[in-house]
């Protein structure tokens, strides 16, 4: 009898066990707790139970793992949504810059280049060339706030390119002394370069920022200093701690100096020392940023110690490449003097004699920069025919290289109507012509340069160009054969 009732209660326990795996969650139902079969029953509930309270605490977990996946994709989507919008903005503020510079340089051309001539051609009457001087500095200070505004926002954007090139560097530092000491002169500020030790013969860097970061703390310390103080530069070689060759210059003047307060927002953009220095001495408070920016780019720095009322010393480290490579001067400062400068005379014209002549095609449609430029080609020697937009200059450029009377270089606006000048370079360049294409452009954006190269361009120039520019040019494609029957200008 006892074991028929243990029978009974088994079977009453496994179906009950299967009810509850066919999703019955009512508990077993009350047995006899002292019987075998009671305390399994009782085991199991307890069991039942546990899993009971794991799965609901799994449920809720699992709930709130899909609410967190949920808005952790709704981030997603809004930063998705937060980088796009930053993309399209950095794309309007670029484009916008570009723009800007387009439409500044391309009037700029005309304003200083005509000035140039106007001097030029003033005779030597003081209240004219007074005059003429005033237009010119206000004219190349707009086109430095335009340069300094382009590189923070390049350099901001990490859009700004560092090449590393050799090059000589006194030949650099010549460079710089004889552009500014005109400058010093100017404010009768006694401006000297000097050495510390052994110097490079050839460094590698970046020639071109090199040259705007010493211009940049040169050309602050004259600004800075009162007429008849003192402005140098002393440079020397040194090596790291792990044998990294370095470039130290020091520039140093006896200028206004700055206090431990002024110098903490030395190197932010568009911040001055206060408000007073920039009625007093102008100036966008970029160079300093820019500089400093471009010294660490360089592999380098730029440090400042100031005192007030006696002058400012900064201190700037660049690398210059392998030690290995390097080949020192044995005196630097004879190395130095040894460097020739060409210098214009009088009448603008260096000194030197060109050979040959150089024919130019000259694609620009605004009419007061055709006249600009072929004026100052043709007073460089050159011979030019001008086209006002791209589908002319490539009718022109085929046709005088069918009658076998190529032009020796093609100067190409980037922006014309009908077809513009990349239109334009990439239908010559299918077309086989494979002559001198140089960009003349008023885009001066990261890129620009890249743009114009690939579209089959040689070479490069922005607006506003000068003088130099296009005696450069004329001197690297003249032909080497005399000049005949001048070429017809026209449009």
């Amino acid at each position: 009898m006892t074991e028929h009732g243990a029978n009974t209660e088994m079977n009453e326990l496994l179906n009950s066990m299967q009810q509850q795996i066919q999703g019955d969650a009512s508990p077993l139902r009350d047995l006899d707790e002292f019987s075998d079969v009671g305390l399994i029953a009782k085991q199991y509930n307890r069991v039942s139970d546990i899993r009971d309270r794991a799965l609901n605490a799994l449920k809720d977990r699992t709930e709130n793992l899909e609410i967190v996946r949920r808005e952790l994709e709704e981030k997603a989507e809004r930063l998705k949504q937060a980088n796009a919008d930053a993309e399209a903005a950095s794309r309007v503020k670029s484009e916008f810059l570009a723009n800007m510079s387009h439409e500044i340089r391309t009037p700029m051309t005309a304003v200083l280049g005509y000035t140039d001539l106007l001097i030029e051609e003033s005779w030597g009457r003081p209240g004219s060339l007074k005059l003429l001087e005033v237009i010119k500095r206000n004219g190349n200070y707009l086109l430095e706030i335009i340069n300094d505004i382009l590189d923070i926002s390049k350099i901001e954007s990490g859009n700004l390119t560092i090449e590393t090139v050799p090059f000589s560097l006194m030949e650099k530092l010549k460079e710089i002394h004889s552009l500014m000491s005109v400058r010093a002169e100017n404010q009768e500020i006694r401006f000297k370069l000097s050495f510390k030790g052994k110097i490079p013969v050839t460094i590698q860097s970046d020639p071109t920022r090199l040259k705007q970061i010493l211009i940049n703390l040169i050309g602050n310390a004259i600004k800075f200093t009162p007429d008849g103080g003192r402005v140098s530069m002393e440079t020397s070689f040194l090596t790291t701690e792990c044998g990294t060759p370095l470039l130290q210059f020091q520039v140093q003047d006896t200028g206004i100096g700055m206090t431990s307060k002024q110098m903490k927002s030395l190197y932010q953009p568009f911040v001055q020392a206060d408000t007073s220095t920039t009625r007093k001495f102008g100036g966008t408070g970029l160079g300093l940023a820019i500089s400093r920016r471009l010294a660490e780019m360089l592999g380098g720095d730029l440090v400042c110690e100031s005192v007030p009322k006696e002058g400012t010393t900064f201190t700037l480290t660049v690398k210059i490449g392998d030690s290995e490579t390097i080949r020192f001067h044995e005196d630097p400062m004879a190395a130095l003097k040894a460097i020739q400068v060409s210098r214009p005379r009088g009448d603008g014209h260096f000194e030197q004699k060109m050979k040959g002549v150089c024919s130019v095609l000259l694609a620009e449609d605004g009419v007061d920069n055709q006249r600009l430029i072929s004026t100052l080609l043709k007073k460089e020697g050159a011979r030019v025919m001008l086209a006002e937009n791209g589908d002319i200059a490539v009718r022109r450029a085929l046709d005088a290289q069918k009658k076998g009377k190529p032009f020796d270089v093609i100067l190409m606006d980037m922006s014309m109507p009908i077809l513009d000048g990349y239109g334009a370079t990439r239908e010559l360049r299918e077309q086989g012509y494979n002559l001198p294409i140089v960009a003349l452009t008023a885009h001066a954006m990261s890129g620009d340069r890249d743009k114009c190269i690939e579209a089959g361009c040689n070479d490069y120039t922005t607006k506003p160009v000068n003088r130099e520019q296009l005696r450069e040019i004329v001197r690297t494609y003249q032909s080497a054969i005399p000049e005949e029957t001048p070429m017809e200008s026209v449009c």
